[in-house]
């Protein structure tokens, strides 16, 4: 099921994009053998793809990061995003878990956060 997140502002936001972008380069490093399969690379390119078809052209960022310490995904976020006429964030849902893609919303930013584990 969809969560949906009550983001607040940082109060340093340089440190914490700082913070994000070193996890996600450790993330990859550690994981690298995962993040460059080729099953992972296209699932990832087929959920920029299904983003774009659902909302349109929107700020997608993708950063890898890890679960637990040991759990990989890539994480890809679309940022204020315009929801279409009768959008039903459940069927959106239902699609990406096909991809074993989890999703949550984030208020805040009104932005989607999706988890690729594949």
């Amino acid at each position: 099921m969809m969560r949906i997140i009550n983001s607040k502002e940082k109060t340093d936001k340089k440190a914490a994009v700082e913070d994000r972008i070193l996890r996600s380069k450790m993330a990859f490093v550690k994981h690298q053998s995962f993040f460059q399969r080729s099953k992972h690379i296209q699932a990832i390119a087929d959920v920029k793809e299904m983003i774009e078809k659902t909302f349109g052209k929107v700020r997608i960022y993708t950063e890898y990061d890890e679960w637990d310490n040991r759990i990989p995904y890539t994480m890809i976020k679309a940022t204020n995003v315009d929801l279409p006429t009768g959008f039903n964030a459940s069927d959106y849902e239902d699609e990406l878990n096909a991809f074993d893609v989890e999703v949550d919303y984030a208020k805040g930013t009104n932005s989607y956060i999706h988890r690729v584990f594949t």
